[in-house]
């Protein structure tokens, strides 16, 4: 795949002290919810619903293209209504998670907007929401409501996007947005132009690309 992976970019962002605009990091969210979107829709040969949840959204999951476009990689954790899986089994990455994910339980669609909801935190601040390394300490962060808290620090610099983390990173499930679609709907609402955004989203990537030292169609890092 062509790109480099948002994590790439976070890191180039980081080395060369580079804030990402607002403007970039809305509508590489807004794509990244179409895209969840059509896979919580996605239903069987039958016409049932699958109800898959990717359950790892994070920054280097996420590949973005020389053309401006999101793509989502591996969904190889991903679970679906019709598979069987332990109860109370952990699947994900720490400090990209939901709290619901990080307890064992029931994960759906609002569990992969929190997970994006992390990112585009991290896209914003230039670090991770929760940078401790323990999963316990993580775990009873996230059991306290701590991202949603963290998010709403970050809402002085980060203006209406700041306002869609809080929602997205709540602990309940059910206070978050319910859709990827409604979410998206959220994110696109600040982009004044879907054109100039994604003009926008190339031209960061462009930049990305020759901070990185080389053409965009270079492997994966």
């Amino acid at each position: 795949v062509e790109g480099l992976t948002v994590r790439r970019c976070m890191s180039l962002s980081r080395r060369n002290e580079r804030s990402i605009p607002h403007q970039v990091v809305a509508e590489l969210g807004r794509q990244v919810c179409d895209g969840l979107q059509h896979a919580h829709a996605a239903r069987s040969e039958g016409g049932a619903p699958l109800e898959l949840v990717h359950r790892d959204i994070k920054p280097s999951n996420l590949i973005l293209n020389p053309q401006g476009v999101v793509k989502i990689l591996d969904f190889g954790i991903s679970k679906a209504a019709l598979t069987y899986e332990r109860e109370g089994a952990v699947r994900g990455t720490w400090g990209y998670m939901a709290p619901e994910q990080a307890a064992g339980s029931n994960v759906g669609p609002a569990s992969d907007l929190f997970g994006l909801a992390a990112v585009l935190y991290e896209l914003l601040a230039l670090r991770p929401l929760f940078p401790e390394k323990d999963e316990d300490e993580i775990r009873a962060l996230l059991a306290q409501d701590e991202a949603a808290r963290r998010a709403a620090r970050l809402m002085g610099g980060a203006g209406p996007l700041g306002n869609i983390l809080v929602r997205a990173l709540q602990r309940d499930p059910a206070a978050r947005f319910q859709s990827a679609a409604e979410m998206g709907r959220a994110l696109g609402a600040l982009l004044s132009d879907p054109v100039t955004a994604r003009e926008a989203v190339e031209r960061f990537q462009a930049d990305m690309a020759q901070l990185d030292g080389s053409a965009a169609a270079a492997p994966i890092r």
